[in-house]
């Protein structure tokens, strides 16, 4: 990693410049579409393109009782999966809580955006507890392996892959190969019960404009790989907001003090945080700034807290930060160095992704990145 980059007053100077310028199987997964997302009080080496990867699954550890989610009736038998939180109600003109987000956080003003569109996640459709792994975008000439989880008296059961449509094709193990550009419907079957799972996948050229919410296992995702629509414009996710708060006040209660400098942006404001940093660095923006379309905080599910310098993971709000942010459903997205050989970013003690406390808990526990766990990849194409 260049050393530039872990100058805490070359950060400081990027930020007042942006101101200016105005192998085993994973097992996370969701299996009921209302409750996703649901909020609990309780670079040495980047990724580099490589034709026709295939990346293998890690798994994640089970949770205990008093860490998991409740599990619907209907999916009863899923208790060794972690299930993500609810996904956002995806509302416009959102009212942050002035307590909660510092009066001075440009992305506030991003806030006021009228949506053109509603986008709702494409979760995949089950008849039982049968859930397909992976992910609902493939670019076109690249493959993915597929894998199903399918727990309780079932995890020996045998699937039957199929898919619908011409974009893709998929092979007995699960091997899925992108075609043509489109969509298709990749469709696991357990040849004993009869229980079905589908999952629509989109399959996209590099630089496309996408009109879909990039899921692997039903957890919304941006990166350089997933990219996202130019006008989705969700604002700050409430869940993420109310568990923001509760930290917030948790935080406060130890004698710290944790606040927010940015949190949802658009598109558009992405656009100028990003020419911010390329007029610094040229190129090597990518390491520490998102192109427009591909930022975390796009989706409404990102917070940078208190100071954007490294040094804050040494100070006592950064080091509570790293010890409880999962509790309330956060994990810290790019946590070293050494982890952007697989996020594609450097290390930013200060950028938390609300994924819901289950699904954060059994991160934490790996010790792996959202990108390891998941079993994918982020370099831009």
């Amino acid at each position: 990693m260049s050393k530039l980059f872990r100058n805490t007053a070359t950060l400081l100077t990027v930020v007042m410049l942006i101101s200016s310028c105005s192998s085993q199987n994973f097992t996370i997964i969701d299996h009921d579409p209302n409750r996703i997302m649901e909020n609990e009080q309780s670079t040495d080496d980047i990724s580099t393109a490589n034709d026709n990867v295939v990346i293998e699954a890690v798994k994640l550890p089970e949770a205990t009782s008093a860490e998991a989610e409740p599990i619907p009736k209907t999916v009863s038998e899923l208790a060794t999966v972690i299930a993500p939180a609810d996904p956002p109600d995806i509302t416009a003109n959102l009212a942050l809580d002035a307590n909660d987000i510092t009066s001075n956080d440009p992305p506030l003003m991003e806030l006021s955006v009228k949506t053109s569109k509603k986008y709702t996640y494409e979760v995949q459709s089950t008849t039982g507890a049968l859930s397909i792994l992976g992910p609902n975008l493939v670019y076109v000439g690249e493959k993915f392996d597929f894998d199903y989880i399918y727990p309780g008296d079932h995890e020996k059961a045998r699937v039957r892959w199929s898919v619908t449509g011409t974009a893709g094709s998929i092979a007995s193990d699960g091997m899925f190969t992108a075609k043509e550009k489109g969509t298709c419907t990749v469709i696991a079957a357990d040849i004993t019960s009869g229980v079905t799972a589908a999952l629509r996948v989109h399959c996209i050229a590099p630089g496309d404009d996408v009109d879909f919410i990039p899921l692997v296992n039903n957890i919304p995702i941006a990166n350089k790989s997933y990219p996202l629509p130019k006008d989705y414009e969700p604002g700050l996710d409430p869940n993420a907001q109310a568990a923001f708060a509760k930290l917030q006040a948790d935080a406060k209660a130890a004698g710290l003090n944790i606040f927010a400098i940015s949190t949802y942006r658009s598109y558009t404001y992405q656009k100028q945080v990003y020419a911010g940093w390329m007029k610094l660095y040229g190129n090597d923006a990518d390491l520490v700034s998102a192109r427009p379309g591909y930022s975390e905080h796009q989706l409404g599910l990102a917070i940078d807290v208190n100071s954007l310098e490294y040094s804050f993971a040494n100070t006592a709000e950064g080091k509570w930060i790293a010890a409880h942010c999962s509790d309330y459903g956060f994990i810290l997205r790019y946590p070293s160095f050494d982890a952007a050989k697989y996020t594609g970013y450097s290390y930013e003690p200060w950028h938390l992704r609300y994924v819901g406390r289950s699904v954060a808990k059994a991160v934490e526990a790996s010790g792996k990145t959202l990108e390891e766990c998941l079993r994918i990849d982020s370099y831009y194409r």
